[in-house]
């Protein structure tokens, strides 16, 4: 009889082990799930966070420049470009982001890799958008490629902006701000050739591409809409983020983002007095 008691006593402490394992494991699980639904929660947070503040600050700077100055002027581009770099600087110096400036890119890390790949970049870009352009004004008939003036004087009124403000603006915007705040929660990355891209960065960019179609929102009206544009600011803005991965600072792709529309502007200009 006293075997048989022992036996079922150890009967029922093995099933009281096994009783709690299996809720400690369902404990686990669950706080695994929870880790998990809370994760694509504060993801999908900074998307939605992103997404307004890409289109917002820009919409906003817009808005302001309008009141001030009249839409095309030297200026009214001024201006805007101003406005959004200190709006989109006030929103990284919040404390809510736990990060730094200096985290941000606000830094020369790496600054000599940073250059020797802008100055890679250059000479690609001048043969490939050389010979896109000339491909497309041939394959759609000449059409104007510039709106305005063709003289020295509109030529360097056009470059001493494109050659400051885009890249010194566009890139505290959509690297600094929109990137920042994505690589903070997004992991995760996927391969274009043996570039790795990450989805931070793709989002950041197809903000970025996103940026050049115009539009009003009352009523939501399409005002601007350019195919080849649109990809080659997302083909730009994955470079530029990738060098802001890459070297930890923005100094590279500010320096990338003025060169390529310097060059994208005096190719214009030369293919409309060579050959138009």
């Amino acid at each position: 009889m006293d075997t048989n008691a022992n036996d079922y006593h150890l009967k029922d402490i093995n099933s009281s082990i096994l009783q709690t394992s299996s809720q400690e494991r369902n404990g686990v699980e669950s706080e695994n799930i929870e880790k998990v639904e809370i994760s694509i929660a504060i993801k999908i947070l900074d998307g939605i966070i992103v997404l307004f503040l890409g289109i917002f600050i820009p919409k906003l700077a817009f808005f302001i420049s309008d009141i001030l100055f009249e839409f095309g002027t030297s200026a009214w581009d001024f201006t805007h470009h101003i406005l959004q770099l200190a709006f989109a600087l006030l929103v990284i110096s919040l404390p809510i982001w736990k990060k730094s400036l200096k985290e941000f890119g606000l830094n020369f890390k790496n600054w000599r890799w940073a250059l020797r790949t802008v100055l890679e970049f250059i000479i690609i870009y001048i043969v490939a958008l050389s010979i896109g352009t000339l491909i497309t004004q041939i394959i759609s008939g000449w059409p104007p490629i510039i709106q305005h003036e063709r003289n020295l004087n509109d030529y360097l009124r056009t470059i001493s902006f494109s050659g400051t403000m885009p890249g010194l603006s566009e890139e505290i915007v959509f690297r600094a701000m929109v990137l920042g705040i994505l690589s903070r929660h997004w992991s995760g990355k996927f391969k274009i050739g043996k570039t790795e891209i990450t989805f931070s960065n793709f989002f950041a960019a197809v903000i970025f591409s996103a940026a050049h179609i115009g539009f009003t929102l009352f009523p939501f009206q399409i005002t601007y809409f350019n195919l080849m544009q649109i990809c080659f600011s997302m083909g730009l803005g994955l470079f530029y983020g990738v060098l802001l991965e890459r070297s930890k600072s923005l100094l590279g792709p500010m320096i990338a983002h003025n060169a390529s529309d310097i060059i994208a502007v005096t190719i214009y200009y030369v293919i409309t007095l060579v050959f138009m």
